[in-house]
């Protein structure tokens, strides 16, 4: 009967030190919160070039070939003896997630080559969210905000100036400027 009531006594004592602690966790400075958590998922961006710049075919002795990418009117010296090749400012198309900002960075110059020739093309640059056709928007600087539409678009148009050409060399001159986009 001895052994009962040890056992008895120790079950009891367990049974108290486990609910002590427990009050003591609830009732002497303990808390219990729970945690929300949520996630936005964006879709990835693309860019994709609709149309390639083109200054068309110029004279080498030309000032300052211009194509104004907001509208053909600020067009200058290019295409002068186009039979082949008509001149047309770049078009990118941008694709993300619906009414997100983005910032979208290119450089301020790059270079044209032909063989061992160079000519420095500086770049001009208009955005919209709405597709205008060949051109449009407005003047948009590197790494500035853009706010793609409530369908996720945005369009940008490139164009730029080669410089004054007195006496370049003859030739196709090609080359590449690299636009980044990513989200704000």
């Amino acid at each position: 009967m001895s052994h009962n009531i040890l056992r008895s006594a120790l079950l009891l004592a367990i049974l108290t030190v486990a609910l002590s602690a427990m009050t003591l966790a609830q009732g002497w400075g303990g808390a219990a919160q729970t945690m929300s958590a949520s996630a936005e998922v964006y879709t990835v961006l693309s860019i994709s070039q609709t149309t390639a710049l083109n200054f068309g075919d110029i004279l080498s002795t030309q000032a300052a070939p211009t194509i104004d990418p907001t509208n053909t009117t600020g067009d200058a010296n290019v295409g002068l003896h186009t039979t082949n090749t008509a001149h047309a400012a770049g078009e990118f198309h941008i694709a993300g997630t619906a009414s997100k900002n983005v910032h979208i960075a290119y450089p301020a110059s790059t270079s044209l080559t032909s063989g061992a020739n160079s000519m420095t093309w500086t770049l001009s640059v208009s955005g919209a969210s709405a597709d205008a056709g060949t051109r449009g928007g407005v003047a948009y600087a590197s790494g500035a905000t853009a706010t793609l539409s409530a369908g996720g678009d945005y369009y940008l148009w490139v164009g730029g100036n080669l410089g004054a050409l007195s006496g370049q060399a003859a030739g196709v001159y090609t080359g590449t400027a690299n636009f980044v986009v990513d989200y704000n």
